[in-house]
């Protein structure tokens, strides 16, 4: 976790779109994390952070370095929210829209290939979080799709923006 002390308008306290703090997670297996299920299964890897500021959005990046989508079964990765004190299991989507919306990546190559995608968070606490990307295929019982390629690394980039 950084937390930064001069920001872009050169004062000791952020103001309206700076980087208030960042934290990043990576992660590594000697295994693939692979699945032909449409239950969603962990990630692995989190990263938790705690808000400054109550208004503040959370900036969310994952990057998956290889991983592999069959047309046939399509992998999809969402990103689930904990908060400690607060609501745990929610699912970072549009709520407009439904979680198979926007909240999610879609994968179907047929081959291997960096997997990423960028979530915003309005929280409105300052509660720890903690952010876990989950992934399932979108039609089951087809090959495996693969989430991670075994020793190949993922990251989890969160960022809190000032309001």
């Amino acid at each position: 976790m950084s937390d930064y002390t001069n920001y872009k308008q050169g004062g000791s306290e952020p103001v309206s779109g700076d980087i208030v703090q960042m934290a990043v997670g990576e992660y590594t297996q000697s295994g693939h994390l692979k699945t032909n299920s449409t239950s969603k299964a962990s990630g692995v890897i989190q990263v938790s952070i705690t808000p400054r500021f109550s208004d503040s959005t959370i900036r969310i990046r994952f990057i998956s370095n290889m991983a592999y989508g069959r047309s046939g079964g399509r992998l999809m990765c969402s990103l689930y929210r904990m908060e400690s004190g607060g609501t745990s299991g929610y699912v970072v989507y549009d709520t407009r829209s439904g979680e198979n919306k926007y909240g999610w990546t879609y994968n179907n190559q047929d081959a291997w290939g960096g997997d990423s995608a960028i979530w915003y968070d309005q929280p409105n606490t300052t509660n720890q979080l903690t952010y876990v990307p989950y992934f399932n295929v979108y039609t089951g019982g087809q090959s495996d799709s693969y989430f991670l390629h075994y020793n190949m690394p993922a990251f989890l980039q969160l960022s809190e923006i000032k309001a």
